[in-house]
Formats: structure tokens, sequence, C-alpha cells
């Protein structure tokens, strides 16, 4: 339908909502991430181990790796008012940002 097409396009062709039975995730136990709060152990698990079916997240890890700049501007701005990522791609289709 053409209300359809019109949400497709603002969602980069993602569904805007989950069927019920999908699972969220995790899923599994060892899908948690790793949180570590120190930016030397955050750099021994991403040099040192394995971590490729990992995710590791380092707390205020921006801030610590010093790369708040590091982000283009307009995503920077989408993401601060953002309450999830379809959020953040939703508000840089309608900002015509989306060319980055």
């Amino acid at each position: 339908s053409q209300q359809m097409v019109a949400e497709e396009a603002c969602s980069f062709g993602q569904p805007l909502d989950l069927p019920i039975d999908e699972p969220l995730w995790p899923i599994r136990e060892d899908q948690k991430p790793k949180v570590v709060s120190s930016v030397d152990e955050f750099l021994e698990i991403v040099q040192m181990q394995t971590h490729l079916d990992r995710v590791v997240v380092l707390r205020n890890g921006i801030g610590l790796l010093r790369q708040g700049d590091a982000a283009p501007e307009q995503l920077r701005q989408a993401a601060q008012s953002s309450r999830s990522v379809r959020d953040i791609l939703g508000r840089l289709e309608r900002s015509g940002s989306a060319s980055f």
C-alpha cells in the first residue's frame, strides 16, 4: 500500500515494529555484553583476546577514548534527541543527512 511505501522510506526499509514472536537480543546468556570500566581492560580484550563473537562495551568509552568528535555532526545531533537506532535513522532520513 502507499502507506507501507511511505513507512519504508522513513525507516531505511526496516519494519517499524517487530513481530510478536521475534526474540529480542540478547537471546542467550553467552550473548550478553561484557561491560568494562577502564581503557586498559577494554584494550586488553580487543587487542589480545578473541572478541569476534562478543560484544564488549567500555562504559563512557566515547569520552575515555576521546572520540566525541569522531562521528559527523548530523549523526551526533540525531542521536542526542533519539531514543532508539530506528529513531536516529528516521531523523537522518527526514533531514536529508543520510548521504554519509
